[in-house]
């Protein structure tokens, strides 16, 4: 399981439901409903990536902050 499938199973988000095959009312309300929470949990988990193997700090935040307040 990727780690991002794994903060979407932490908020109990199965992937059916954000990857279209099961996405109705229901999915899209817990997405957007969990959304600040998933969007943090995201941001963590880029964080916890060795520095080597991605962005910098503040670019992961700036583009994860952007998302937030959809």
């Amino acid at each position: 399981m990727w780690a991002v499938e794994k903060v979407f199973a932490s908020h109990c988000i199965e992937k059916p439901s954000y990857h279209g095959s099961k996405y109705n009312g229901k999915a899209m309300n817990k997405c957007m409903t969990s959304s600040q929470e998933i969007v943090d949990d995201i941001l963590v988990m880029l964080l916890e990536i060795p520095v080597e193997s991605r962005c910098d700090d503040n670019e992961a935040r700036e583009v994860t902050s952007k998302f937030k307040d959809i």
